[in-house]
């Protein structure tokens, strides 16, 4: 892929640092393929080693424990709670890593 100058590249990864997740995909390998693996920390960095602008968010931190109350009246309610808490807790690099996903917008 060759992006030109004043470009963008979007993505949305899966990140790898949370137990929890990680203990999820080990007990479900079918729902990805071989070759698939989540972000690390180090692949972060590589990816901003090669693009002069990259900006990274984060998401999925507590809103995940809402999807054990999908298609119940408390939902909405309790997911835009979580979310809301996530807004702060995802400021705190030392709380990143363990977000579920992270968009990625790099720039040449």
């Amino acid at each position: 892929m060759v992006l030109k100058t004043g470009g963008h590249a979007v993505f949305i990864e899966p990140l790898g640092h949370n137990p929890f997740i990680n203990l999820y995909r080990k007990f479900t390998p079918s729902i990805r393929s071989q070759d698939e693996h989540p972000l690390l920390a180090e692949d972060l960095e590589m990816i901003k080693s090669l693009f002069p602008g990259v900006e990274v968010r984060y998401y999925y931190l507590t809103s995940l424990f809402a999807a054990f109350f999908a298609g119940t009246v408390f939902f909405n309610r309790l997911l835009l709670i979580l979310e809301t808490i996530d807004k702060g807790l995802l400021k705190l690099p030392i709380v990143r890593n363990w977000a579920w996903q992270v968009l990625l917008i790099m720039r040449v």
